[in-house]
């Protein structure tokens, strides 16, 4: 099963007078809500967004079908899910789903296939794209102010391990090499875009 956690509810704070200082503890109740009853295990990779209303969107991988996108539908208390990328297809989409939600409310999710894949709706359905061949151990995607999408993917070369970022800019898709280390293997990576739309990148190797 795949679930979902968020902090809801301030339980209490306790005010304490230590060596002279004020401390502060806080403790947090949790409310879960249970998004897929269907699998109860193969879900590999999770990532999660909210919209500009605070509706929660999800994005999962279910090894024996596909790319699932849940919406929570808070009129009818239910979790709206669909399949947007068949396992069973050429492209065969892998784990490391990550999700972002553009200023219209629509998801934007970058997925490992076979190489970097892009997936995006709107009011005409789904629209996929592979912008990036090869090796996709990992993906992370980000919006700049134009819904532009931004993804991190590392991958593997003769050389070793390598990070990439992969951005559209209204035409078509550019990639850039981030960093190449030899004799290292690629493990995971993250995105993010600051206010004047500069693009952060983390990512991590694994020597030996």
């Amino acid at each position: 099963m795949l679930y979902k956690a968020f902090k809801s509810i301030l339980v209490f704070g306790i005010l304490g007078i230590t060596t002279g200082l004020f401390s502060i503890s806080w403790a947090w109740e949790w409310d879960t809500m249970t998004v897929d009853t269907t699998q109860n295990n193969g879900i590999y990779g999770a990532d999660i967004a909210v919209d500009s209303l605070n509706v929660p969107h999800v994005v999962y991988f279910i090894s024996t079908k596909g790319l699932v996108y849940a919406k929570w539908d808070a009129i009818d208390s239910i979790w709206v899910r669909e399949f947007f990328e068949d396992s069973a297809k050429s492209k065969n989409p892998g784990d490391s789903p990550s999700l972002a939600i553009d200023s219209k409310g629509y998801p934007r999710i970058s997925f490992r296939g076979s190489g970097l894949g892009y997936a995006h709706k709107d009011s005409s359905g789904w629209h996929i794209e592979y912008p990036v061949g090869g090796s996709a151990e990992g993906t992370s995607i980000a919006l700049d102010k134009n819904d532009y999408p931004h993804i991190g993917c590392v991958g593997t070369i003769a050389e070793g391990g390598i990070a990439i970022h992969a951005y559209f800019d209204g035409v078509g898709w550019t990639a850039d090499v981030v960093d190449t280390i030899k004799g290292a293997t690629p493990h995971c990576i993250a995105v993010c875009i600051d206010k004047w739309d500069t693009v952060h990148i983390a990512y991590g190797e694994l020597w030996g």
